[in-house]
């Protein structure tokens, strides 16, 4: 094996070599690492201005690279349109072979900086190199990712490049070159597979990776701590909102502390942890030097990653991400080779300031150098607010303010990070100085550490003693206000504040344990687990909220109610056309959408909510069509008491310029995240491990509570917190308003649990009176509940809300719980058509109105000529995916089966996926960034302003447009709906 490998040895040998004779007053490795960064991400950048015209139907390379077969390679190619054909071609030269030139030699400098401790001391002291008892598997995987490149640059590309030209002149050498480009292509991932788990064992190996693993809590923290904002479409849309409004500097002043705050408890858990006492030794003899450097340098790095990821963040939620990095790696390769060349000469006049016992800390001055220049070059991450940075929609100046603040947040953590490493790293120096002021501290020697704690030797101190149970006092506290008042306390701080309190408590709880599992030899975190499992047989505190001394009056049936409802609104005979509502789900962006649409035609047309009989929702669309028949009742009955301010402090759009529409936007304007992420963070995870049910703890109640909060502020009433069937006056008859019909799903049946206040037949039939095949959550609890509870019952979406237990006192049986009615079906269409089926006959017009918000599923039923992807893991993830299709598909089945009825009356408003016709086209970047929240939305309880304003311009207020388009056809069926109602 050694022999068959000689040539590859010897080019990792070779590359070894060169990279280890670096002079180190030029950075060492860690510049040639940051060099390799720059170049590889300038490569991709370009690389995706080559491909920008695939952007619209993206091409998917990877398949393409391995497709060894003509046809298979031509049909992915010829899928795309000319211009996406030209452009794949031509990223293979140059674009694509200017990033393999960068990737290897990236992969490559971060192996060798992750194994240098095979290779030498702290001290740079040369040691004998040897990776797994032998030295050339080490020089191999060195030379790993550059052979990758090298298949990259040669075969795969050269191949793939020339095979439409070889097809031209004789299929067999288009064959060839197909068959020999995606051999190289399956080699090079293999390859470069094999380089990233090289990578990743050097990381955990040796002296780092059992510091790492000391640290874990730490690691976990400043890994995934910051991911949330970074990844995830709901994060992006925390900071997004976190800026928008007035007092942008108030918002500013108060984004980064809590930011700062957990890089320090990460930092200071980290570090405390590497220095106290524990049974047995740390680390193995022949490692104490680099076990000292290592304890000391991880956990400053671990406060800086974090730190650097939330900057990311911000920037990200700015459009400025990749100038972000680009900024961030240009200031590390130029500080740190021009301190280490001339940081004396540029320190000088820096020294000459300096008071004299500072003087005494050698390079002291350099340091300020090199934080100062660094600090100057980061202050281009400022340089998209007048360059690139417009609004959308005719460059609104709150756009402008929001998209600077995020700019400002992400520079303001990028010169937090470098003066946090400068602090940490001369904290001691720097008192030492005071306390003898003779005393000269060298640079090697804070390098060394020797002005630190000795690594694994400092016991317990009374001082470290006090400051944890403060600590836990602190926590225990946080805890109970987030368990008493989640949505004043959670709405006070902001998500962002309980999101860093979170990942600070996280940290600490975690250092604790494993100080206890270390120092007492109790495997506290595996018992604690255990622990969970046992308990959740018989702790669960999620409960469905019930109204105690209520029951279940008897209900009329759809065809009943219809009636009733009918002679109330003067519909007799043939006159009269009838509004059925179905609103698909999917969170605060489905509330938003559900609510907006009924009040702007509610607002444009008061006749409509005389027209409107019946609506289904599900999930988030549960939501926006409670919030508007709760407005409409209320305002009917003259109990609402409006107090619709706009809270964002503008003028809203014209297109929701009326009093429904200013309400529903200021209720959707409140934070209906955060009470719900101070319960799950703090109380409910406790819960976890408690083995009684506190049901003071249940996340559920916070978020039913913020609603109710949320409705009385904008209306004076306590609607949503009085019963479901008092809110439907269903021992009155009162037909004011339409009914609803939310919808959830039944974990352990998979069957649909409608809360209603109409029975789809007599409750004496044979089916109880229940809908065809679903079950009655008010029959099953057999008393009422709040209306915020029958909404969430029916939005109990995945982790962010639990799902509710069905809890009867004294029942002889055990009635399961209720989650998320999108997993059932997402439409709401299904119910309608139960109602639908029951009227049509009646002498009257029904038209069926669907509200849908996923810009990605409006289109309506996929089509069976149309190009389906395949995607990674196929043969794992293919039943997972088609169970979550199945919620879609039927949705779509209910959309097909109006349609076949008579598709006049079947209309739809959608969430438009193109930018409104009035956006200006000043800015892709920030025209893409609302586009995000809305196409790929984030499927939580907290919507930003971009996303409101861009589905506020779905709804056009012209409304005689006509074409092709989603803002025409949505004109359109605004037209249609106007004149029905008015009829």
């Amino acid at each position: 094996m050694h022999r068959l490998l000689t040539p590859v040895v010897r080019l990792g040998h070779r590359i070894r070599r060169l990279c280890d004779r670096l002079p180190d007053t030029w950075g060492g490795p860690i510049t040639v690492v940051a060099l390799c960064a720059a170049l590889t991400a300038a490569a991709a950048a370009y690389q995706r201005h080559v491909l920008a015209p695939c952007d619209a139907h993206p091409v998917d390379m990877i398949r393409l690279e391995a497709a060894f077969t003509t046809s298979a390679f031509f049909s992915r190619l010829n899928a795309t349109d000319g211009l996406c054909q030209a452009a794949v071609l031509h990223s293979f030269y140059p674009s694509d072979a200017l990033f393999a030139l960068c990737y290897g030699p990236l992969l490559a400098a971060i192996y060798l900086y992750a194994s240098r401790w095979r290779r030498f001391d702290p001290d740079k002291r040369t040691l004998t190199p040897t990776f797994m008892g032998s030295r050339w598997r080490g020089d191999a995987l060195v030379a790993v990712a550059v052979i990758a490149a090298v298949f990259d640059l040669g075969p795969e590309n050269f191949s793939l490049a020339i095979a439409p030209a070889a097809g031209s002149l004789n299929p067999l050498f288009a064959a060839i070159a197909v068959f020999v480009g995606s051999l190289a292509a399956v080699t090079k991932w293999l390859l470069l597979l094999l380089s990233v788990a090289a990578i990743l064992v050097e990381l955990g190996a040796g002296p780092r990776g059992l510091i790492l693993w000391r640290t874990r809590y730490s690691v976990i923290a400043a890994l995934f701590g910051g991911v949330p904002l970074l990844a995830i479409p709901q994060g992006q849309d925390i900071l997004q909102r976190l800026f928008e409004g007035q007092h942008q500097t108030i918002r500013l002043l108060t984004a980064v502390p809590p930011v700062l705050a957990a890089a320090v408890v990460i930092w200071y858990c980290a570090r405390m942890l590497t220095q106290l006492q524990l049974p047995g030794a740390l680390l193995p003899d022949g490692w104490a030097t680099w076990n000292r450097f290592y304890a000391i340098q991880i956990p400053r790095a671990l406060a800086v990653l974090f730190l650097a990821i939330v900057a990311i963040a911000f920037a990200r939620a700015a459009s400025a991400a990749t100038w972000f990095i680009g900024v961030t790696i240009a200031a590390f390769v130029v500080v740190i080779p021009l301190r280490r060349r001339f940081g004396k000469v540029l320190g000088r006049p820096i020294r000459s300031i300096l008071p004299e016992p500072f003087r005494r800390i050698e390079d002291l001055d350099g340091r300020v150098v090199r934080l100062i220049i660094a600090c100057a070059i980061g202050s281009a991450i400022l340089w998209p607010i007048g360059a690139r940075v417009g609004a959308i929609g005719g460059a609104a100046d709150a756009d402008v303010r929001t998209h600077t603040a995020l700019l400002w947040a992400s520079y303001i953590c990028f010169v937090f990070a470098w003066l946090f490493q400068f602090y940490i790293r001369y904290r001691r120096p720097l008192k030492a100085v005071y306390r003898d002021l003779n005393l000269v501290i060298t640079e090697e020697a804070v390098a060394a550490g020797a002005y630190a704690a000795p690594v694994d030797t400092v016991p317990l101190m009374p001082s470290l003693r006090r400051g944890v149970a403060m600590a836990l006092v602190v926590s225990g506290t946080v805890l109970l206000a987030f368990a008493s008042e989640p949505v004043l306390l959670g709405r006070w701080l902001g998500p962002l504040w309980v999101l860093t309190l979170a990942t600070a408590n996280v940290v600490l709880m975690g250092s604790i344990a494993v100080w206890i599992g270390r120092h007492h030899r109790i495997p506290l975190v595996p018992s604690a687990i255990a622990a969970a499992f046992l308990f959740s047989f018989w702790n669960d505190n999620h409960a469905v909220a019930r109204l105690p001394g209520t029951i279940v009056p008897s209900r009329p049936t759809v065809s009943e109610r219809f009636d009733a409802w009918k002679a109330t609104n003067g519909k007799s005979g043939t006159a009269g056309p009838v509004v059925l509502v179905a609103g698909s789900g999917g969170g605060l962006r489905a509330a938003y959408w559900t609510a907006m649409a009924l009040a702007v035609l509610q607002d444009r047309h008061p006749q409509f909510g005389q027209h409107l009989f019946a609506f289904s929702g599900v999930s988030g669309g549960s939501l926006g069509g409670a919030v508007f028949a709760a407005l409409q009742r209320d305002i009917s009955t003259q109990r609402a008491l409006l107090h619709c301010d706009n809270p964002d402090g503008i003028t809203p759009p014209p297109e929701v310029g009326g009093t429904y529409a200013g309400c529903v936007r200021a209720f959707m304007a409140d934070d209906h995240l955060t009470p719900v992420l101070a319960k799950l963070v703090a109380p409910d995870f406790l819960q976890l491990f408690l083995p009684i049910p506190i049901h003071g703890f249940d996340r559920s109640r916070a978020l039913e509570a913020g609603w109710e909060s949320s409705y009385r502020r904008i209306a004076g009433a306590d609607t949503f917190s009085e019963g479901f069937l008092a809110f439907e006056d269903v021992a009155n008859k009162e037909t004011v308003g339409p009914i609803l019909l939310l919808n959830a799903t039944h974990v352990e049946t998979g069957r649909r649990y409608i809360s209603t206040p109409v029975l789809r037949r007599p409750f004496k039939s044979p089916t109880n009176g229940r809908f065809d095949d679903a079950g009655d959550v008010l029959q099953e609890l057999g008393s009422d509940v709040p209306l915020s509870a029958a909404v969430h019952n029916s939005a109990r979406f995945t982790y962010i809300s639990p799902a509710g237990h069905l809890v009867m006192p004294d029942a002889p049986r055990e009635l399961g719980h209720v989650v998320d009615g999108g997993y059932f079906e997402n439409s709401g269409l299904t119910t309608v058509r139960e109602v639908y089926d029951e009227i049509h006959d009646k002498g009257v017009e029904v038209y069926v109105l669907y509200l849908c918000n996923d810009p990605g599923t409006c289109k309506g039923p996929t089509s069976a000529d149309e190009d389906v992807h395949s995607t990674i893991g196929d043969e794992l993830l293919s039943p997972a995916r088609a169970l979550l299709r199945t919620r879609d598909a039927r949705g779509e089945l209910a959309q097909v089966s109006f349609r076949n009825l008579d598709e006049a009356h079947f209309l739809e408003l959608n969430v438009c996926a193109d930018a409104p016709p009035t956006t200006a086209s000043a800015n892709e970047d920030q025209r893409e960034n609302a586009k995000a929240r809305v196409v790929s939305p984030p499927l939580g309880w907290l919507l930003s302003k971009v996303a409101r304003d861009w589905m506020d311009k779905s709804l056009p207020l012209d409304s005689d447009q006509t074409g092709d388009s989603c803002y025409q056809k949505n004109a359109a069926v605004l037209n249609t709906l106007g004149r029905v109602v008015t009829h």
